[in-house]
Formats: C-alpha cells, sequence, structure tokens
C-alpha cells in the first residue's frame, strides 16, 4: 500500500521563530508558528484533492451572481448568435460556468 501522496511528511524549523510544513508532494508552507504552518499545508491538501475543471477553456466565474452578470452583460451586447441563457457550479466545485444549454434536471 502507498502512502497518500498530500499529507503532511515533516515540520522543520525556518528562519528566526518559523516553522516549514512539508507536504509528501515536496509542497512547502511556512508561518510564525507550528499550528499556522500546518493549517496553511492543510490548505494545501484540500485544494489538491478537488477534481480539475473539465472545461478548462470556459471563462471562470467566483460566484454564480458573477456569472449571472456576464450573462447579462452577454445578452445587452448587439449581435447574433448563440449567447448563454444560464449559469451552473463546475464539476470542481471551485467556480462557475455559462452556458446556452438548456438545464437537464426537470421540473415536477
Amino acid at each position: 500500500m502507498t502512502a497518500p501522496k498530500h499529507v503532511l511528511a515533516n515540520t522543520l524549523p525556518g528562519i528566526g521563530q518559523s516553522t516549514i510544513a512539508i507536504c509528501a508532494c515536496g509542497h512547502r508552507e511556512t508561518a510564525y508558528n507550528r499550528s499556522k504552518a500546518v493549517a496553511k499545508l492543510y490548505a494545501h491538501t484540500i485544494a489538491a484533492a478537488r477534481p480539475e475543471c473539465p472545461t478548462p477553456h470556459k471563462k471562470r466565474y467566483g460566484s454564480e451572481r458573477e456569472a449571472a452578470n456576464a450573462i447579462s452583460r452577454f445578452l445587452r451586447m448587439p449581435g447574433e448568435g448563440g449567447r448563454p441563457t444560464r449559469t451552473y457550479q463546475c464539476p470542481s466545485g471551485q467556480h462557475w460556468h455559462t452556458t446556452r444549454q438548456q438545464s437537464s434536471e426537470r421540473a415536477s
């Protein structure tokens, strides 16, 4: 059985009173005390566990509101062609996208 890739591997003293927390993948986080360094490394492990965006070519919005505002701007612009009509949260859970496809969910 192999060890998980993103776990706390070691902590070392840094410069002055700082501490360096090292992940098994090699990533390092430095903070003024051990608990802060470990907390920062924990945030790294959470981010590394998220799936990647399956549509990296699409524009990313930080919130649903930002994506909805982008749709409003698109609709106000003159022009022909397909325009986004709804927002959806990326399967990665990290951001929002817009699409012109109808929702696959049906209202009962």
